[in-house]
C-alpha cells in the first residue's frame, strides 16, 4: 500500500469489549480498544489482554473506590469521605484491600490523640494523662481525679462587727438586734429602713392599696382611720399623712393620736366635718 503526503486514511485498532480482551493474547505492539471500558491495550506478545497504554483518574466518591469497578492496575480515585487518595495494585477493583492510599498513613501514638479519616481530634482526658508537676500547692492528683489537698493553708481571716443604728432596723433569724454588735459573717442579718409607709382608699373602702410594715387598717367610721403596725420599740414616733386623688381638694388631713403599735387619722372637710378621702401615712421612728 502506498500512502501519498496528502492521503486521508483510517487506522481501525483491534477492539472489543473488555471481557472479550482478558481471553486474547494481543502480538507485541498490537493495540486493543475495549468498547464499553474505553480503555487503550497494547500486546506484549505473551500476557492476556495485553498491558493498558495508560493509567487515568476515575473521580471522587464520598463512599469508597470500590465503586469504580472497571479500574486497571495503576487507576487513581478519591474518597471524599476520608479525604484520600488511592492507587490500584491489584486486579480485584471492587475489594478495597485491593487499594492503596498515597500518602502518609498516622496513627496516634497513645490513646489520648484520635487519628481518624485524616482528621486528628483530642479524647477524653483524666488526670492519669496530666504529669505531677502540672499541679502544685493545694491543687493535687489523686486516683485520676483532680482534687484539693487534705492540708489546704489558709492565712488568717479577721472578722468585724457592724451596730445597726441611725435610722435603720436589724435583724438576726426574725429578732431584732437594734444597737447590738453583730458579726455578719456568722448570723443571718438583715437590715431595713426605719420607715413605715401605707396607702389606703378611704373613698371605696378596699383596704390597704400598698404597705410597707403597716398590717392592717380599720374604719372607725366616715374619714376616721386607724393604722396598727408591729409595735416599735422607738418611742420617738413621726407620723405624716397626706391626702391624695382630686376627689377630696378642700379637705385636709391629720393625726388625731399615735402609739407605738396604731396611728389615728381624721380627714376634715372645709366645714370641720370628717368624711371619707384617698389618704397615705408615713411613719417615721
Amino acid at each position: 500500500m502506498e500512502i501519498f503526503q496528502n492521503t486521508i486514511w483510517k487506522l481501525v485498532f483491534r477492539q472489543g469489549s473488555d471481557n472479550d480482551r482478558r481471553y486474547i493474547i494481543p502480538s507485541l505492539g498490537e493495540p486493543v480498544f475495549t468498547t464499553d471500558t474505553y480503555r487503550l491495550y497494547v500486546g506484549n506478545g505473551f500476557l492476556s489482554g495485553g498491558v493498558v497504554a495508560g493509567n487515568v483518574f476515575q473521580g471522587s466518591t464520598n463512599a469508597s473506590p470500590i465503586t469504580y469497578t472497571s479500574s486497571v492496575i495503576g487507576d487513581l480515585a478519591y474518597d471524599t469521605d476520608k479525604d484520600t487518595l488511592y492507587r490500584l495494585k491489584y486486579t480485584t477493583a471492587n475489594q478495597l484491600s485491593s487499594w492503596e492510599p498515597i500518602g502518609g498513613i498516622y496513627s496516634s501514638n497513645d490513646s489520648y490523640i484520635k487519628i481518624e479519616n485524616n482528621k486528628i481530634s483530642l479524647n477524653a482526658l483524666s488526670s492519669y494523662s496530666l504529669s505531677e508537676d502540672l499541679v502544685e500547692g493545694p491543687v493535687i492528683l489523686d486516683s485520676g481525679k483532680i482534687t484539693l489537698s487534705a492540708n489546704i493553708p489558709f492565712k488568717s481571716v479577721s472578722t468585724k462587727t457592724i451596730t445597726v443604728s441611725s435610722g435603720l432596723l436589724g435583724f438576726v433569724d426574725g429578732v431584732d438586734v437594734f444597737d447590738k454588735p453583730i458579726n455578719p459573717l456568722s448570723s443571718n442579718l438583715v437590715i431595713q429602713s426605719n420607715q413605715l409607709f401605707a396607702k389606703y382608699s378611704g373613698l371605696s373602702g378596699t383596704g390597704l392599696n400598698y404597705s410597707r410594715g403597716i398590717t392592717s387598717v380599720t374604719k372607725l367610721s366616715a374619714g376616721d382611720y386607724i393604722f396598727y403596725f408591729p409595735a416599735l420599740k422607738n418611742a420617738n414616733i413621726i407620723p405624716h399623712v397626706q391626702i391624695f386623688g382630686l376627689d377630696a381638694l378642700d379637705c385636709v388631713a391629720r393625726v388625731d393620736s399615735v402609739s407605738v403599735s396604731s396611728c389615728l387619722v381624721k380627714v376634715l372637710s372645709s366645714n370641720g366635718v370628717t368624711r371619707d378621702a384617698n389618704v397615705t401615712l408615713t411613719i417615721d421612728y
